[in-house]
């Protein structure tokens, strides 16, 4: 990537649906290989760009509350604020 010239990576941070830990505990190991892509990213003068959610809701989630209950944001935030964490 550095050496195509990139100066930004966009990423869907951790794991492919991440929508999927929102309701449950994030994993360890994801986590650690995203930290080290950003680490790398960042070694190589690239600014790393990570989503956090793709607009899917697991069908658990929009059956028993959906983005309209607070409980549904108040999970993301708290999935958000453990990924900034990391």
């Amino acid at each position: 990537m550095k050496a195509l010239g990139a100066r930004t990576y966009r990423f869907s941070s951790p794991g492919r649906a991440s929508s999927r830990r929102i309701s449950g505990a994030p994993n360890p190991k994801g986590l650690d290989f995203y930290s080290r892509l950003v680490d790398e990213l960042l070694a190589n003068g690239i600014q790393p760009f990570a989503t956090l959610y793709h607009w899917t809701c697991r069908r658990r989630c929009r059956t028993a509350c959906g983005w309209e209950s607070r409980d549904t944001s108040k999970a993301f935030g708290d999935y958000a604020g453990y990924v900034a964490e990391r």
